[in-house]
């Protein structure tokens, strides 16, 4: 395994990497190469099934690989992916430096660095550490890959799909690239070509994501039962990714199984608890977690949680949807309304509101419908 290909390994092949480099170690303990190899085996484990025990697993093997050599690269970029993953940006940085110190056209560390500047909102940065990052290596799926990932997530869109195009002309049957190419079709609304691209995906390695949009593609066409047998093979293959029993839950609540979708929840809020752990500072965790509490009508939690997310993120359009609700559910509608014109005006849509469940009550409201015709 090499980091040119570690994003395309599937779960079975990733698993066998871990054993026999883990039995490497044990029968090897001074091999500083077999600990950034295991670290580095850890960190694609934790990219492809968003399990947050496999960075514990990355970090603890890097932290070995350096006590034996603190001279490799490529383990201070894997630390610096980890402490990414983990919200902890500051200490990221450091690894970058130090692996771009020890070797400095390092591409894997340039990517890295971009990442990090991506996380911490520096998009200008991250941008132009993208293509940097690109040009050390033109012919390089990876760099293509993450480039088009930034884009995709600025909702660059076009920008993003030809990135994706020129890593298909590198690596013809990437997995990853048509998952992703889906989650473009997604937002774009072409559910057509999204399912298409998508079931080219599961074709060539399922995989937590892929099943993950699937599940989404199929909610928005109000397919709820096939949006509910995805997730859940979702689920199958991660079942500690909290979005995956937010989204369950939401099928089973329009498929009138309001058990089901309550024990959901309940997996869900598991879930972002131990996140809060590693990132609590998040946004989007202490939003979901103030509309979790609201559900049960907790209203001190719920507002503790819901004010702190819009503290740290005030435009975010999702962390405004997620509040709103969260005082729908509280019975404060004038102030639910209040933040949903404010996620609407940051790029919320309106088909999002309509197909949330916890909102039906809301859009039938009068003013609710004014609002909607501005947008």
């Amino acid at each position: 395994m090499t980091r040119d290909t570690v994003c395309r390994d599937t779960p079975a092949s990733l698993a066998n990497a871990i054993s026999k480099l883990d039995q490497a170690t044990k029968a090897d303990p001074k091999s500083a190469l077999g600990f950034s190899a295991l670290c580095e085996a850890y960190w694609a484990k934790y990219r492809l099934d968003r399990d947050n025990k496999f960075l514990d697993d990355a970090e603890k093997n890097c932290r070995s690989a350096v006590a034996l050599n603190d001279q490799l690269p490529a383990v201070y970029v894997t630390l610096s992916q980890v402490h990414n993953g983990k919200g902890e940006y500051n200490l990221a940085l450091q690894e970058i430096h130090q692996a771009l110190k020890l070797q400095p056209n390092n591409a894997d560390a340039v990517l890295s660095e971009a990442a990090v500047y991506a996380s911490l909102g520096q998009h200008e940065e991250a941008e132009r550490t993208f293509k940097r990052a690109v040009a050390f290596r033109p012919n390089h799926w990876g760099g293509h890959y993450e480039l088009g990932r930034y884009y995709f997530m600025r909702r660059r869109f076009a920008e993003a799909a030809r990135e994706f195009e020129r890593v298909l002309e590198i690596t013809p049957d990437n997995a990853m690239v048509y998952a992703t190419l889906g989650g473009i079709n997604l937002y774009e609304r072409k559910l057509a070509e999204a399912e298409k691209n998508l079931k080219k995906s599961v074709e060539l390695q399922p995989t937590h994501a892929v099943y993950t949009n699937l599940g989404v593609l199929y909610y928005r066409q109000k397919r709820w039962a096939e949006s509910a047998d995805m997730t859940k093979k979702a689920l199958q293959i991660n079942a500690k990714e909290w979005r995956g029993w937010l989204n369950l839950g939401l099928a089973y609540e329009w498929l009138n199984r309001e058990a089901d979708a309550a024990i959901a929840y309940e997996h869900q809020l598991d879930c972002l608890k131990e996140l809060e752990k590693i990132k609590p500072d998040d946004a989007e965790v202490q939003a979901e977690l103030g509309l979790l509490h609201s559900r049960k009508k907790l209203r001190r939690e719920t507002l503790m949680y819901g004010e702190a997310a819009l503290a740290r993120a005030p435009e975010d359009p999702g962390v405004l949807a997620s509040v709103a609700e969260a005082y729908e559910y509280l019975g404060q509608r004038d102030r639910a309304l209040e933040l949903v014109q404010q996620a609407l005006a940051n790029g919320w849509t309106l088909e999002q509101l309509e197909n949330d469940p916890g909102q039906r009550a809301l859009v039938r409201d009068p003013r609710f419908r004014e609002i909607a015709r501005k947008y």
